[in-house]
């Protein structure tokens, strides 16, 4: 059973790790590669004395995925201009800018993620208020009954609403306000409704350097993955929280 030793507030970053290291230590590029046609042999014109043995491999036509899962990378240094990968590609000559990255995966770090607010899609309504409390050119909307289900970044739709309007901020249990301000006055007792637009997601890198992208993931509870980098998360999904762990507990 693992022990939490550290927990960490996440903001999801693409160059960082979550213990706050970079995760590309080195990097270098090339323009000069000869055609490849599903092919692990790698030449290049123009030598580069910077790639190296474990740097993973992007750019135009190189899958972000390669075998089982696993970036494509250099598996082997030949000379400053032939290398072997790991995985056949298929790209054109001369791509510009393939990058070579150097992740140092030695020193990286473990963490259990757990997702403290991940809001569900179903939508909820209100009764607006009295037409008097919602008329045309405010933003701020009122309905009649305390409704802890509206948040923001929801959208909103009933009479009187502009298409593409959401939740700003939600002021109290029986206030908003919008986006866009109400184009027509609200008529009373108006049903409004409000939903999540967008499915919620959060996407990390594992601690094999696995990229997983998890769809409505739970509440509270510890995701079922070692991970060393969250990349993004949809609107919906904050509160996020990495806790260290001495043992791991999958």
């Amino acid at each position: 059973m693992g022990t939490s030793i550290n927990a960490i507030p996440v903001v999801p970053s693409n160059t960082n790790l979550i213990g706050g290291i970079a995760k590309v230590v080195q990097t270098t590029t090339s323009a000069t590669n000869q055609v490849m046609t599903s092919s692990v042999n790698l030449a290049l014109t123009v030598p580069n004395v910077d790639i190296r043995v474990g740097m993973i491999l992007s750019g135009t036509g190189i899958p972000a995925n390669g075998a089982v899962g696993y970036p494509v990378m250099i598996e082997r240094v030949i000379s400053g201009n032939n290398f072997t990968l790991n995985y056949p590609i298929t790209i054109a000559a001369n791509v510009a800018n393939i990058t070579y990255d150097y992740l140092n995966q030695g020193q990286w770090k473990s963490y259990g993620i757990m997702i403290g607010d991940c809001p569900g899609i179903p939508a909820t309504t209100a009764s607006a208020f009295p037409t008097a409390s919602n008329v045309a050119g405010q933003a701020e909307l009122k309905w009649r009954s305390p409704n802890l289900n509206v948040k923001a970044g929801m959208s909103v739709s009933g009479a009187g609403i502009a298409a593409g309007t959401t939740i700003a901020t939600v002021d109290s249990t029986t206030s908003a306000t919008l986006s866009i301000n109400i184009a027509t006055t609200i008529p009373d007792d108006t049903v409004l409704t409000f939903a999540y637009t967008a499915v919620n997601t959060i996407t990390v890198t594992t601690i094999d350097n696995i990229d997983v992208t998890i769809t409505d993931p739970p509440q509270d509870v510890l995701l079922p993955l070692q991970v060393a980098q969250v990349w993004a998360s949809s609107q919906n999904v904050s509160n996020i929280t990495a806790y260290e762990n001495d043992l791991s507990i999958y």
